[in-house]
């Protein structure tokens, strides 16, 4: 066990207690202008991050942009508004 302060415990990301993902509760904490490297090994979904970050978009007013590395080693994911 760890004591943290405040800002060490906003820095880290976190979901509610419920059915949310844990990539939910990464790109919900992500600050406007925060960018993220997303690994093929966290990604064990069907479908991609682009289509899961796009439908998030509609629902919830922020948006995020996401983009596949050309090597085929991840996507980059931007929080925009």
């Amino acid at each position: 066990m760890k004591r943290l302060t405040k800002e060490e415990a906003d820095q880290l990301p976190r979901r509610p207690d419920n059915r949310t993902s844990w990539f939910r509760g990464v790109v919900f904490s992500m600050k406007v202008g925060e960018i993220i490297l997303l690994e093929p090994q966290d990604w064990k979904h069907k479908r991609s991050p682009i289509t899961t970050l796009k439908q998030m978009t509609k629902k919830n007013g922020r948006e995020w942009t996401c983009e596949m590395l050309l090597n085929g080693l991840g996507w980059v994911v931007e929080r925009v508004k």
